[in-house]
């Protein structure tokens, strides 16, 4: 008698507007708790798609995002400027570990930029010289350069070597060396292309 007591009890409550059973009450809080979840999910995924390839990248630079930028670009309203001059270090620091994929983003990127963000592009890459001289020729016949870009790229070594006159010929005459240990026939004529342009540098 008391069981049905009870669930006549839970019957009666169950059909006021006011009340509620137990057990309705449970699944009404786990419907809402459901709908918040989804809809965080949603917030999370417009703002990953609303992501440009740049700063997707930026946020995680593996070959794999580098091979899919063509252009530096921005979703939100940052100055694209400044919000620039924070990102290209990330993409320095994988193009000096010799990453081939950022290598050659940044080549792609090169003749599309101006000013700043090109001089710092061609300073990078010129450190590639050293360590990868293969990859940087490889990486620079494919990019199909404007000849006049190509000073800047190899003979450009960064602000530390601002009128320091020696370091600048050792800086070079180093590249020069790096280079010649390439012996691919299909990379002699640009090798000898940025050879020639360094030993103008080293007084060689």
């Amino acid at each position: 008698m008391r069981v049905q007591r009870t669930r006549a009890a839970c019957f009666a409550r169950s059909r006021s507007p006011l009340t509620r059973c137990p057990l309705g009450a449970r699944a009404e809080r786990v419907a809402v708790l459901r709908l918040i979840a989804g809809a965080f999910i949603a917030a999370f995924a417009d703002a990953a798609l609303a992501q440009t390839r740049w700063e997707a990248y930026i946020a995680r630079p593996t070959p794999e995002r580098a091979a899919l930028v063509e252009v530096i670009s921005y979703s939100s309203s940052v100055d694209p400027e400044t919000q620039t001059d924070q990102d290209l270090p990330v993409l320095e620091v994988q193009v000096i570990s010799c990453d081939s994929e950022a290598v050659r983003l940044a080549f792609r990127l090169l003749p599309k930029s101006d000013g700043d963000v090109a001089e710092q592009l061609c300073i990078m890459l010129g450190r590639v010289i050293r360590t990868k001289p293969k990859l940087f020729l490889e990486s620079l016949k494919a990019a199909e350069l404007d000849s006049g870009l190509l000073g800047g790229l190899v003979g450009n070594f960064g602000q530390e070597y601002v009128d320091r006159e020696e370091a600048d010929a050792y800086e070079a005459r180093a590249r020069i060396k790096a280079l010649l240990t390439v012996k691919d026939s299909s990379l002699k004529s640009i090798r000898d292309g940025c050879v020639r342009l360094l030993r103008n540098v080293a007084g060689a």
